[in-house]
């Protein structure tokens, strides 16, 4: 359903075909014929010969030569960490890359929020390009661009925060790849003006055309019309009955992170791009008291050296290294009360002189476990910077949540301030 919302972008994705499946006469459930994203993919939409496309998935070379595969990785270092402020760095980018394509597909992934995507590492990507030049030919100019596929851990899917229509994938995304960086390529991209007006722009483009509501209700109404009945047969058919009684809930659940996912987006883009968005009284607005404790009444444990300071209610933890775990070095505001069904935001200024990799997340220990009621991830810059993070709390309610700040993962002097934790009214 994402892939036909984002039909017209400059993005390959691959096409389906519903079909019912019987065995020896004996119904098999409801499938989805679908295209094979690979060099023959290529051939046969645009007359590329297939011996002439070079495509990467997932950092490995599917089709292509060596040097495919080394100019690609070439590219994402440059891209990552060049002066963009400089138009002939800028401009060599895009005699490289299809930007459209890029800004493009940035935006559907960081708009829907894959959590299987730039979640620590780069996972579910592809892009292709023709190895040699030919006019006649449609794309074949040697850009790269980008194959849409594998979007099944989004829009709220498994009601996970990383994946609900409050998280800011914009601001989270990262990886530890150097050779698709895509995060780190984006955010150095931003430094030259033309590209960030363009990116803003495009993204709200999307947002309000391609994800419009009427548009995703029309299509997410006739995917239910056509499919429901042999998604039910299938369910059943294979014994899963708890599926099929949660199929319409479901189907909610995806109308109403398509409802709510605009308001958060555009502000998302607006703080990312640096630019005015005319919606953030929209998302003040209704947040409540905060609900956690000054900084220097948390707990700190582990290989750090914690300090607090309650005139700028900010702790500082100097890391000399990193740890096996992020949850090695850790700061703890506890004895918090969250509800089932009620919206939180949490906002916090930071910076790092180091490797400024954070950690934040809620969780509770229950006598024999650790329920998690979200968990995100930070870069942090040497810059102070005022992060936020938005979360429903889909687990039962309790007194003695806490929040975690991990900084095992990352190494240097860290300061953290005016941590907040307000509740929606």
């Amino acid at each position: 359903m994402i892939q036909d919302l984002a039909s017209g972008l400059a993005l390959d994705y691959t096409a389906a075909e519903p079909c019912i499946l019987f065995i020896n006469g004996e119904f098999w459930g409801f499938y989805m014929l679908r295209e094979k994203a690979e060099d023959y993919y290529i051939q046969s939409h645009y007359g590329i010969d297939e011996k002439e496309v070079a495509l990467i998935k997932n950092g490995s070379l599917d089709s292509g030569t060596e040097e495919d595969g080394e100019a690609f990785a070439d590219l994402c270092r440059f891209a990552a960490t060049a002066d963009m402020t400089k138009e002939e760095n800028y401009n060599k980018f895009c005699s490289l890359m299809d930007v459209q394509s890029f800004m493009d597909y940035m935006t559907v992934e960081t708009y829907v929020n894959n959590n299987d995507w730039a979640n620590g590492y780069m996972n579910n990507w592809i892009v292709w390009r023709s190895s040699t030049v030919n006019p006649e030919l449609q794309k074949a100019d040697g850009k790269w661009r980008f194959i849409l596929y594998d979007l099944d851990i989004s829009t709220g899917m498994y009601e996970s925060a990383e994946t609900s229509y409050s998280h800011n994938s914009l601001e989270r995304m990262y990886t530890d790849s150097e050779t698709s960086n895509f995060p780190d390529m984006l955010r150095n991209l931003c430094k030259n003006d033309t590209f960030r007006q363009a990116f803003y722009d495009n993204y709200i483009r999307i947002i309000d055309t391609n994800f419009s509501q009427k548009k995703v209700n029309a299509t997410l109404d006739s995917y239910v019309k056509s499919y429901r009945e042999a998604t039910m047969d299938t369910l059943l058919r294979f014994d899963l009955r708890w599926a099929a009684d949660g199929y319409d809930y479901k189907v909610s659940y995806i109308r109403s992170f398509f409802e709510k996912r605009p308001d958060y987006a555009k502000r998302y883009v607006a703080e990312f791009c640096g630019i005015s968005s005319g919606n953030d009284s929209q998302q003040t607005a209704g947040t409540g008291k905060n609900i956690a404790p000054a900084t220097t009444a948390w707990t700190y444990y582990g290989d750090a050296a914690f300090s607090a300071n309650a005139v700028d209610n900010s702790f500082r933890a100097s890391v000399p290294q990193s740890k096996q775990n992020a949850w090695d070095i850790q700061a703890q505001a506890s004895n918090l009360t969250l509800e089932k069904g009620a919206e939180y935001r949490i906002t916090f200024e930071a910076s790092c002189t180091g490797n400024g990799k954070l950690d934040v997340g809620g969780n509770r220990f229950d006598g024999s476990d650790y329920p998690t009621c979200f968990w995100t991830g930070f870069t942090l810059s040497s810059e102070p910077k005022t992060y936020e993070y938005y979360f429903t709390m889909n687990n039962d309610t309790h007194s003695d949540w806490r929040i975690c700040f991990n900084f095992g993962s990352g190494q240097g002097d860290f300061v953290i301030k005016n941590f907040t934790l307000s509740k929606f009214d």
